[in-house]
């Protein structure tokens, strides 16, 4: 009996993941087109599909993040994607494409975080990694300046690799021993227009809206961490130890579009983070072949 049920919950699971597949590729056409045909030769890209192509983790202002927050079709393509998140319908073998996907598909939840002061989080850490150069120090060039947007940025990257949670839990210990303070402090859900009720990326708790300074007194961790800091391990002082790609190739590291980029073109934030592509994913962004490459950024 609970075979049959399972095997039930999953066709139900994969019904869900293939029609709201669908869904998201019928937002992306222009229906107007489509009825009426196309004229002049001219495709006309609607709202949805000028969202996706825009890519709403790629570097740009606070501003132009703002202009593309309000997109008319964000909120449908953000319900779509928690649909196929919550239906774990990127669940795959390969881990690394399964956390890509699922990276991906968060983006929109988290994107349009801002500070109590309004600041858009994903802005933010590119205008630092960019303003830090390729030769910085993580906690003093980058995490301090970020405030809250450092543990929303760490939850949403709970979806990632092994070593790009390990990566996150490191630079949190590392920064609050160098006596970086607030590092456990979530941005509050009120400050997040597309922020679902049981999201993992904010807080929706009171005391995320007093003054810093009474939360800089608070030692309370939020109930919503999934690695209280307490107990994360010493992992700067034990790095865990990656393969290498080639015993003679050095990881060269640049930064393009604010962004770490290696010389095959991989893209991470902070250290160790993949923000690759992937082909589980229905349009988009493309498929990144990209093996656990965070220990060069433990060189950087």
């Amino acid at each position: 009996m609970r075979t049959s049920l399972r095997h039930a919950t999953d066709e139900q699971a994969s019904d869900v993941c293939s029609q709201t597949t669908e869904e998201l590729q019928s937002l992306l056409i222009n229906q107007e087109q489509e009825q009426n045909g196309v004229e002049g030769n001219t495709l006309v890209v609607n709202d949805c599909k000028a969202l996706v192509e825009a890519n709403v983790m790629n570097y740009r202002s606070d501003a132009a993040q703002k202009a593309l927050c309000s997109n008319a079709c964000y909120a449908k393509i953000n319900n779509k994607y928690k649909t196929l998140l919550d239906n774990d319908c990127f669940a795959d073998s390969d881990s690394d494409e399964e956390a890509s996907a699922k990276l991906q598909a968060a983006a929109y939840q988290i994107a349009c975080q801002t500070t109590t002061a309004d600041k858009y989080c994903i802005p933010m850490l590119g205008d630092l990694v960019k303003s830090a150069g390729t030769t910085y120090n993580l906690c003093s060039d980058i995490v301090k300046d970020m405030g809250c947007c450092f543990q929303s940025y760490r939850q949403y990257m709970l979806l990632g690799t092994s070593a790009s949670v390990a990566a996150m839990d490191a630079a949190q210990k590392d920064c609050t021993d160098s006596g970086v303070s607030g590092l456990d402090q979530m941005c509050p859900c009120a400050y997040n227009q597309y922020a679902f009720a049981n999201t993992t990326f904010c807080s929706r708790r009171r005391r995320q809206l007093l003054a810093p300074q009474f939360m800089a007194q608070s030692n309370a961790p939020s109930p919503q961490h999934q690695h209280p800091p307490s107990s994360l391990p010493s992992l700067m002082a034990s790095p865990v130890k990656h393969p290498a790609a080639s015993s003679e190739e050095k990881d060269v590291l640049t930064i393009k579009d604010g962004n770490f980029v290696d010389q095959h073109g991989r893209v991470a934030l902070l250290r160790g983070v993949n923000l690759g592509g992937s082909s589980k994913l229905p349009f988009g962004y493309g498929h990144t072949d990209d093996a656990d490459f965070s220990a060069f950024f433990d060189r950087a």
